[in-house]
């Protein structure tokens, strides 16, 4: 009252606290340096009927709850996105969902041989807050690794882990903050940066996504048929035609021009072969439900077909059966 009366004003309430920036994870996945990217949605998988007695053949409900346990009772498949990067020295493993910070903490420093460090690199609300830990973990028969674990408010985890030997600098974990935080109003994530932009459109939505970023030196600019040589990026996708198939498509970009169709081909032949192959044939690619068909634009190569989603999940489960294990029990 005596403040109004004097002819002052209120002090100006500070301004609301902006929402982070975390959907999609793509969003929040850093462009430089990024190798590979895989991006899944287990939730919108899971939910599939005519997809579950493939994806419990694959994760086996056992393992699912070990993980759990072992990570702050986190299910993987409740989760609507989980995105693993991969750069030179370094995996960026991103989560959406609904956690419970205090828990992943909890279950990062059991894993951990020590911790480091502990720090808010934003302080919010429960919503906004951005807290990040860090510490070594041990190395099998290599030195030990440097590991980072950040809660992005209640619906995003991060998770860094670097290569053996890593001096600890800003990684992309630290990245996936800023442009969480919308502090990167110059840069653009992975997918809205070259080379994958393109791929990322030509693919479109899909529960199942994988990039790779060319150029591929190397062993690898023989693969595909020699197509990576000319190649700048691959993409592929997955998703459920609702009768317990998965649409799948397989696409190499690069300027191929007036020998796009010839690409094409190639990258038909090359998936026949791997057809006719015994992973091939154990994961029912030999006898697709619809065969692969080849297209082409001046920039691109790609393939689309239709498998079964049961026996294309236990041929992966066969051959990399071990590795999945191994993951779940991280």
């Amino acid at each position: 009252m005596m403040f109004a009366a004097c002819g002052g004003t209120a002090p100006k309430a500070p301004p609301p606290e902006p929402s982070l920036a975390i959907a999609p994870l793509t969003s929040i996945v850093p462009a430089a340096g990024l190798e590979t990217l895989v991006v899944v949605e287990p939730k919108s998988l899971w939910s599939k009927t005519e997809l579950r007695q493939a994806l419990d053949a694959l994760v086996p409900e056992d393992q699912v709850l070990a993980f759990a346990t072992r990570h702050g009772s986190v299910d993987p498949r409740q989760l609507d996105e989980i995105a693993v990067a991969t750069y030179a020295r370094a995996t960026l493993v991103l989560g959406r969902g609904v956690f419970e910070p205090a828990r992943l903490e909890q279950a990062f420093t059991r894993l951990m041989l020590g911790i480091d460090g502990r720090q808010i690199d934003h302080a919010g609300d429960a919503l906004t807050n951005i807290t990040r830990t860090w510490g070594e973990v041990a190395g099998i028969g290599e030195p030990n690794r440097h590991e980072e674990l950040a809660t992005f408010g209640r619906t995003v985890v991060g998770w860094e882990l670097d290569e053996p030997s890593t001096t600890p600098q800003l990684g992309p974990l630290r990245a996936s903050e800023l442009f969480a935080r919308h502090k990167l109003a110059k840069a653009r994530p992975a997918l809205d940066a070259p080379p994958l932009d393109v791929v990322s459109a030509t693919l479109g939505a899909a529960p199942i996504r994988v990039f790779f970023a060319g150029p591929f030196a190397g062993e690898w600019s023989t693969a595909m048929s020699g197509l990576l040589r000319a190649a700048t990026a691959v993409g592929g996708s997955a998703s459920s035609d609702g009768q317990g198939n998965l649409e799948i498509t397989v696409a190499v970009f690069g300027a191929f021009g007036e020998k796009s169709p010839q690409a094409a081909d190639r990258l038909a032949a090359f998936v026949e072969v791997i057809g006719e192959s015994a992973l091939g044939k154990l994961a029912g690619l030999d006898h697709p439900t619809a065969s692969f068909q080849a297209k082409s634009t001046p920039d691109s190569a790609s393939v689309h077909g239709r498998v079964n989603a049961v026996r294309l999940v236990q041929g992966l489960r066969a051959a990399t059966g071990a590795q999945i294990t191994e993951i779940m029990q991280q």
